[in-house]
């Protein structure tokens, strides 16, 4: 069975291959685990689910945590597409345009800008949050 190399702030320890980022972090520290989005593996951002890559190199896993504006900015992003899903499936022919995080003020949120086949008032953003809320969008 062949080994990863991790390193995962100041503690270094090998964990058997094949594994995930989830896999690596859970090794480590599962209260981290738990406010995880996503990692960056050497600097790159990757999803949870991502395989760990068998390389000779040590690879070095940093967690993104909800508590950080990388967790912010991942959490507002990932909720923008589960918004343009929604709208997609409530709104059959929604045209899409941009949907970006906003970052530069913590307290903004996202925004989507649509262009769909009927006039979008406030009375259709129920409909739109459950359908978004039920992770099914």
């Amino acid at each position: 069975m062949s080994e990863l190399n991790i390193k995962f702030g100041d503690q270094q320890r090998s964990i058997p291959s094949p594994a995930t980022v989830l896999d690596a972090i859970k090794v480590f520290d599962r209260d981290v685990l738990k406010k995880s989005l996503a990692a960056k593996v050497n600097g790159e951002e990757v999803d949870l689910n991502a395989e760990l890559v068998q390389t000779d190199e040590v690879l070095s896993i940093e967690p993104i945590t909800v508590d950080t504006r990388d967790g912010l900015e991942v959490l507002r992003h990932s909720t923008a597409h589960l918004l343009a899903a929604a709208l997609l499936d409530l709104y059959p022919g929604t045209k899409l345009g941009v949907g970006p995080a906003l970052m530069e003020d913590p307290r903004y949120g996202f925004y989507y800008d649509v262009i769909a086949p009927q006039t979008l008032t406030e009375a259709d953003l129920p409909v739109i949050e459950k359908k978004c809320g039920d992770g099914k969008a």
